[in-house]
């Protein structure tokens, strides 16, 4: 609470990103376009696909769900994509623009370095949170004079409401959603409500908002802050916010609408009974080993806390370099040196925590 919203914002600006949106602009973007948080599924109780490491859940072990899934994209592609055409109208060469999601979530993470996935083509690349958190850090620290003179005259925050600000902690989603509605955070309760659904006993529900973490994305394992005290920090922000966009921004979207209105569904979300490590078999087989090996490793515990719906699906991830050992939040609080030494084991670069005088 000692560092301010537009201070954030102006070390962001400074350690490099030219344009910054908040992910969950993309609900207000959904509103403008006229689209009451519009849903895209052929069954019901629809479930949110907000949460990537849910979605691999149902995947691997709720197939029959599969057709229960919104398939209306989420917020941060929403965000994306509207950010992409706007650079585009101001004459940059999108090959040249690089849009990244800075996120506290494995999960999403990963989700961005998968080929083919709901956030290629829009979103590049994903920044762990805690790096950039670290990054900023370090930033005002060294610049505490230039810091301190951010003030709304030089630096405009973000845009968006506070309904959408809130889209992101447990409730926040299925707040916003018509009919019946429940929210389900811990991936250990979202397994056990997931059987309920499958056995037809839920029928009485219109949506689903499904977390792995606890209190929402806030409980991600980038997180750098506690993430109760992030929950309430974002709470507490909410507060500050309007409940509607201002005029000058719907116009924004208004301009992009077209483009916007016809990509805001993702194909349909196909099972995956098992994962395929490679295209070469003979690959397939040494990853496969190699994630065996990985798995007798994990705590075979599957909380969730990695951003994987299980230990074996994390071991899977790591075999196809799609993941690091070190996200495994029980074996790096057990014994966090050990966990680096792992790492190295399946071949894994291992950062070098700078100090401010060696970054200097």
């Amino acid at each position: 609470d000692t560092i301010s919203d537009l201070q954030i914002v102006h070390a962001l600006q400074q350690i490099g990103f030219t344009h910054i949106h908040i992910a969950e602009f993309g609900v207000d973007i959904l509103r403008t376009l006229g689209n009451r948080i519009s849903v895209y599924a052929d069954e019901r109780p629809v479930i949110s696909s907000y949460c990537p490491a849910v979605v691999r859940l149902i995947q691997l072990r709720y197939p029959a769900l599969l057709r229960t899934i919104n398939l209306m994209r989420t917020p941060a592609q929403i965000t994306a994509l509207f950010a992409r055409l706007e650079i585009e109208d101001q004459g940059d060469d999108p090959a040249d623009t690089g849009v990244f999601y800075i996120t506290p979530c494995a999960a999403k993470y990963a989700q961005i370095k998968t080929p083919l996935s709901a956030t290629s083509g829009l979103i590049q690349g994903g920044l762990n949170l805690d790096s950039v958190y670290n990054l900023m850090q370090s930033y005002i620290a060294k610049n505490k004079k230039e810091s301190r003179a951010a003030t709304s005259d030089k630096i405009a925050f973000p845009q968006i409401s506070a309904p959408a600000f809130l889209w992101s902690l447990t409730k926040g989603e299925s707040a916003s959603m018509p009919g019946r509605t429940l929210a389900v955070d811990e991936v250990h309760n979202v397994i056990e409500f997931l059987e309920l659904v499958e056995e037809d006993k839920q029928q009485n529900l219109d949506f689903l908002e499904l977390r792995a973490c606890a209190t929402g994305c806030t409980g991600g394992i980038l997180n750098p802050r506690n993430r109760f005290l992030a929950s309430e920090r974002i709470k507490h922000m909410a507060q500050t916010l309007p409940l509607d966009i201002d005029t000058a921004t719907k116009a924004r979207i208004t301009k992009v609408s077209d483009r916007m209105i016809h990509n805001l569904k993702v194909e349909r979300i196909e099972a995956k009974h098992s994962l395929k490590l490679d295209q070469d078999m003979g690959l397939a087989l040494q990853k496969m080993e190699k994630a065996k090996r990985i798995l007798e490793v994990l705590p075979g515990i599957d909380c969730g806390l990695c951003g994987s719906p299980s230990c074996a699906a994390l071991a899977e991830d790591i075999a196809r370099s799609m993941a690091s050992i070190r996200q495994c939040t029980v074996l790096k609080l057990n014994d966090p040196k050990g966990l680096n030494t792992l790492a190295r084991i399946w071949g894994e670069l291992i950062p070098v925590e700078k100090t401010p005088k060696q970054e200097a």
